[in-house]
């Protein structure tokens, strides 16, 4: 019997270490990002040491393009911020990745889209850059910001044809936003180097740093999660998403990864139909949708899906028509714009489907 109670004491003791340390670690995680300047660090080391002096040519020739700011206002009152510059063909939304900004992630492919006539808006995630928010949440919350900027485009940029990029958890933001639903003028999603799940993420980086097995650690942890998050967070999967969704799919994965598991975008492109189409970029460590490869993608993605540079005549919408959005106030250069976003999918009070509160410009 007093083994049994020692044994039942020990058990009891690693769950609740484990699952302090998960709650810990989650915390520390989910704290507001503050991306490197590539310009004025030491690149030694990092990611981008590779490529560092492409990659500072391409962020000082990004940051000297005629941006305009502009702020939306999230599902829960936060205000987002974007940068913008006008073209006249399809609409290209960039969406960055965990801790880093879209200069760091779209240098050099978004002047590539710029060239090619597009409106390019780069926007900053929540908890990154000058977007408010406490906390990140590795997509959950991200989503529905994610279908903001995309009716943001459509209502009041007047784009018909609008394209989702995202890159490594702004790609991840941008395929789970599939499942919610996009409004009818996205017609496709590119995501570079996505995960499929937290929770596989999770598992993982357990065995690749800390050589632990996912069994019992991960089952502990979600329960963390959940009660951080929301019982939804531990559900959400890019794959299932993917497969909801009929729109064009374009995949990237970099052979050099060491930060998300590299059957990720195996497991997201599983769809089993031509309007999803993958590729790996052999020997990158950073996100590869640069400008070299989307012009190889392969025919059958481009020939019907890939962002277009015809010109099509700017809609406006009048200014009586009734629209999931409104414009409330232009202030200090910020086009200020209200949305909501669906939220079928998503468990708790009706409060959550409320109308998002109207941003004001700092």
């Amino acid at each position: 019997m007093t083994v049994l109670i020692i044994l039942a004491a020990a058990v009891l003791a690693f769950v609740l270490l484990t699952f302090a340390g998960t709650l810990i670690a989650l915390r520390h995680n989910m704290r507001p990002g503050e991306a490197m300047d590539l310009t004025t660090s030491n690149l030694d080391g990092t990611r981008f040491e590779k490529y560092a002096e492409r990659v500072v040519r391409d962020v000082e020739e990004l940051r000297a393009l005629p941006w305009e700011d502009v702020c939306i206002s999230s599902f829960d009152g936060l205000r987002l911020h974007g940068r913008l510059i006008r073209g006249e063909g399809d609409t290209v939304i960039l969406v960055h990745g965990y801790h880093s900004s879209a200069e760091n992630d779209f240098a050099g492919i978004a002047q590539w889209y710029v060239r090619r006539g597009c409106t390019v808006l780069a926007v900053d995630q929540r908890s990154h850059g000058r977007s408010e928010g406490r906390s990140v949440t590795f997509g959950y919350r991200e989503q529905r910001d994610a279908v903001a900027w995309a009716q943001f485009a459509e209502y009041e940029l007047g784009g018909e044809r609008v394209w989702m990029h995202g890159v490594s958890m702004g790609a991840v933001s941008v395929l789970l936003a599939l499942e919610d639903g996009y409004p009818d003028c996205v017609r496709g999603v590119i995501a570079d180097c996505p995960f499929d799940s937290p929770v596989g993420l999770f598992a993982f980086h357990l065995r690749k740093r800390f050589h632990l097995p996912p069994f019992p650690v991960v089952p502990i942890g979600t329960l963390a999660w959940a009660l951080m998050i929301g019982p939804d967070f531990v559900k959400d999967s890019c794959h299932a998403a993917a497969a909801e969704s009929a729109l064009p799919l374009l995949l990237f994965s970099a052979g050099e990864d060491k930060t998300v598991p590299p059957a990720a975008r195996r497991r997201c492109g599983r769809r089993g139909d031509a309007g999803t189409c993958g590729y790996i970029c052999p020997g990158r460590t950073t996100p590869c949708a640069g400008r070299r490869t989307l012009s190889n993608t392969p025919r059958r993605w481009r020939a019907s899906s890939a962002p277009s540079a015809r010109l099509r005549p700017r809609r406006r919408p009048a200014p009586d028509r009734q629209s999931p959005g409104s414009v409330e106030s232009l202030n200090r250069g910020f086009v200020i714009f209200s949305s909501t976003s669906p939220a079928r999918r998503r468990s708790g009070p009706d409060a959550r489907r409320r109308p998002a509160r109207g941003c004001r410009a700092p």
